[in-house]
């Protein structure tokens, strides 16, 4: 888990008593208040006398409170303190470190002429407030729920009790099967409480990489499908268009790409690459009249069990997410009208990177299409950071973007979500840490698309997976990327697994 549970927390010391043992109730248990009384750490302040502590669970006794406000014994004596570090008793704005002895130490802290110096780490004055009593506190969003926020794991902890609360990165796991929708009348992929299942209604959780025909030698890009599975992928995402006329921009083309994919045990994902960035709806218009030709809606149709369908790639304007919204709207129903009930992938837009259009427009999306059957992608580079490089996360007009932030924003509104291509940790187009997103997505069970497999036939790109195209017999031939994509912890040989629709 990589967020930390913020809240006042306070250093006592019970002076001149022998307090008894207290355990806290059951998570189940509703937590008694005491209006009017401060708690903490499962002491309260007699209202009458605030330096007098008493045991709220004891009926009677020496630490009950009506013998203890009644004999002032407890006080308190030691000074605020928050996330390790305690504020100076004569100057509440400065912070010291109550275990050194040097520079961040109480004598050098509290009497230095700096009246906020800048400790290494920096203490919060401005932590985030919880209502908290006898050791247990509300969760925000719930305040009928109570969580021990010393458990960082397990099920007394905030993530357990609280849910993932609009960005908590630490989910609940995904129901590893799922029915089809009644409205979906397909027979392939489909989606069911924001997460993706294949045919057999068995959780699906791409472990995929790109392919590049588009550009990229012709026969190296079709060879590599039948090595590809080495890798233990189940998933390739394929380029095509007519960057170069009558390659790969025709249905007999795309169709034989598919089917070798198929014949390989790959879920195959076709799209359109040639409106990338593209901002005008008669551009999505024309890559789906495309997809209509009868040629490509029969091969569409006769694979339905192992193929997504992602209309173009990178295609919307993000300063227009309406119009983003209301053309791929047309598109997907023109799709459903000719009989193609695939599973949808829909790209963001801002280059796939915007998560603010799938969050304000994606449900409009997915409820426009008579077979509710859409994924979305986001493309994770430049506009992207993850808690390592966060420092700049909100500060642009669009962005840069919180993985863990957004990626759980997604998972709370229920929308069904893979990451259609990330890159290279040492791509200056990287701006996180991949293997961080690689760690969120294996906890949140959210697919990605490595980009790419091997991008050209030349010397090694920056997000190459192989060092010569389609020589893979062995670990050697892998690029520090591929090796990083097979061998991540969430990598495709841990994670992945082939649904059992070939």
């Amino acid at each position: 888990m990589r967020t930390s549970i913020s809240f006042v927390g306070f250093a006592f010391f019970l002076m001149s008593c022998a307090a008894q043992p207290y355990s806290p109730p059951a998570p189940d248990v509703v937590v008694p208040s005491f209006d009017g009384v401060v708690c903490n750490e499962g002491w309260c302040q007699c209202p009458e006398d605030a330096e007098t502590w008493f045991d709220p669970a004891a009926v009677s006794g020496d630490t009950s409170r009506d013998e203890r406000c009644a004999v002032g014994e407890i006080g308190m004596s030691e000074p605020l303190c928050n996330n390790g570090w305690c504020r100076c008793p004569d100057n509440m704005e400065v912070w010291y470190d109550p275990s050194s002895s040097g520079s961040t130490g109480i004598e050098t802290r509290c009497g230095a002429p700096d009246p906020d110096p800048d400790p290494d780490p920096d203490p919060d004055p401005d932590p985030e407030e919880l209502t908290c009593n006898m050791g247990w506190c509300r969760c925000p969003s719930d305040p009928d729920t109570w969580f021990d926020p010393s458990a960082m794991t397990g099920d007394t902890s905030r993530a357990e009790r609280c849910g993932t609360e609009g960005g908590d990165p630490t989910p609940a796991p995904r129901p590893m099967t799922a029915t089809r929708p009644p409205e979906n009348t397909g027979t392939g992929f489909f989606t069911n409480g924001g997460s993706i299942y294949d045919a057999n209604g068995e959780l699906f959780v791409a472990r995929g990489v790109n392919i590049t025909p588009a550009w990229g030698r012709l026969d190296h890009n079709r060879e590599s499908l039948a090595i590809i599975s080495r890798s233990s992928a189940n998933l390739v995402r394929i380029a095509v268009g007519d960057f170069i006329p009558g390659r790969v921009d025709t249905p007999e083309a795309v169709r034989a790409l598919v089917e070798r994919g198929i014949e390989n045990r790959l879920v195959v994902m076709p799209e359109w690459h040639s409106i990338t960035g593209g901002l005008d709806p008669a551009e999505l218009a024309r890559v789906t009249d495309f997809w209509l030709l009868p040629e490509n809606v029969t091969w569409l149709r006769a694979n339905e069990r192992q193929i997504m369908l992602n209309i173009a790639n990178e295609w919307g304007d993000r300063d227009d997410p309406v119009a983003w919204r209301d053309a791929y709207i047309d598109s997907i129903t023109r799709l459903r009208d000719a009989g193609v009930n695939a599973l949808i992938v829909v790209d963001s837009t801002l280059y796939g990177q915007s998560p603010t259009a799938i969050l304000e427009h994606g449900a409009a999306i997915i409820e426009a299409d008579p077979q509710h059957n859409v994924a979305f992608s986001i493309h994770m580079y430049r506009f992207w950071r993850t808690v390592d490089d966060a420092d700049d996360v909100g500060s642009w007009p669009h962005g840069p973007w919180s993985v863990e932030t957004e990626l759980g924003n997604i998972d709370a509104a229920g929308l069904p979500l893979m990451i259609g291509e990330f890159g290279a940790p040492t791509s200056p187009e990287t701006a996180f840490s991949t293997q961080t997103l690689m760690d969120i997505c294996g906890e949140r069970s959210i697919g990605w698309i490595a980009w790419a497999w091997k991008e050209t036939a030349g010397a090694d790109q920056h997000h190459d997976m192989l060092r010569v195209a389609n020589a893979f017999d062995a670990d050697a031939d892998l690029t520090d990327f591929g090796r990083l994509v097979l061998d991540h912890p969430a990598g495709t040989r841990a994670t992945s697994r082939v649904p059992e629709i070939f």
